[in-house]
């Protein structure tokens, strides 16, 4: 009545698959089923927006280890970009138009081979030892539970492409700035080579604890012994750090603004640089 691998009540009808990817190499499992349960209890007491009592409150653990299928991409991306780059300052800025082409090449784009499992749910638990793979022989997984991947191998090259550009978009205006100003950047579509994959079978302790009632997933790397998951959130402390965040805050634009005024050769008078300041402690 219950999936032990994601905690699911549902059950769902497959059809049978007519060809299948070999695994090409695999993780073996380092963490025992007693240094999973320790390190999964020594993370629920760790956070500072955590309850207090998660640790001792938190029941009905259950974490069963298999050896999930992932993909993995290897290939070049070429980028054209556009933007306008200031050849000048800040103060009398002129913007001059560029372009050209970035390069980046990937190496090991982890996507899961379980749609049920996502990108983000994977990286709580990141890295893997990629360098640390075997060769696949049907030997390692004896006596373990190894599920099969229902993300095809075409839908996982798209979610392994879309990670390398989110990836090479977060960070391409710092890339051609160099270290001046941009604005009005711009992408091409990309063009994509040397692409090559593997299907590989590494090792996760998956699981469920409750806590008040509700139900919370886990994962434990079964290579370095990292845990993930969700925790649920104090909503006293919640509140309190977001308080805490806002004060320091508006100090620190207070003290930013009576720096300007104080040494900025500002016309207002001392006394009215420190009216300015505590108008800014006020809110």
């Amino acid at each position: 009545d219950r999936c032990p691998y994601c905690g699911s009540h549902r059950m769902l009808a497959g059809g049978e698959v007519a060809e299948l990817v070999d695994p090409n190499s695999i993780a073996l499992m380092k963490i025992d089923e007693q240094d999973a349960y320790a390190r999964f209890r020594k993370w629920l007491g760790k956070g500072i927006l955590a309850p207090d009592d998660l640790s001792d409150r938190a029941g009905k653990l259950r974490l069963q280890p298999a050896y999930y299928p992932f993909w993995t991409f290897d290939g070049t991306l070429e980028i054209p970009w556009r933007c306008e780059v200031n050849e000048a300052t800040s103060k009398n800025p002129r913007w001059v138009a560029r372009n050209g082409t970035e390069c980046e090449l990937f190496d090991d784009v982890l996507v899961p081979g379980i749609k049920a499992q996502s990108l983000a749910e994977i990286a709580s638990v990141e890295p893997f030892n990629l360098k640390d793979l075997v060769a696949f022989q049907p030997e390692y997984v004896a006596g373990w539970t190894a599920l099969t991947y229902d993300r095809s191998l075409s839908d996982g090259s798209l979610a392994g492409r879309d990670r390398v550009m989110r990836k090479i978009r977060s960070t391409l205006a710092m890339r051609i700035s160099n270290g001046r100003e941009v604005r009005n950047v711009g992408y091409g579509a990309g063009s994509w080579s040397g692409m090559t994959f593997k299907h590989v079978l590494l090792p996760l302790w998956v699981g469920v604890y409750q806590y008040r009632g509700k139900d919370y997933r886990v994962l434990l790397n079964g290579q370095t012994g990292k845990v993930g998951g969700v925790k649920p959130r104090d909503v006293v402390k919640v509140v309190l750090v977001s308080v805490i965040a806002g004060i320091l805050i508006l100090m620190l634009l207070a003290v930013i603004v009576w720096l300007l005024m104080t040494f900025g050769g500002s016309s207002f008078s001392p006394a009215s640089s420190t009216r300015y300041w505590l108008c800014c402690w006020l809110g």
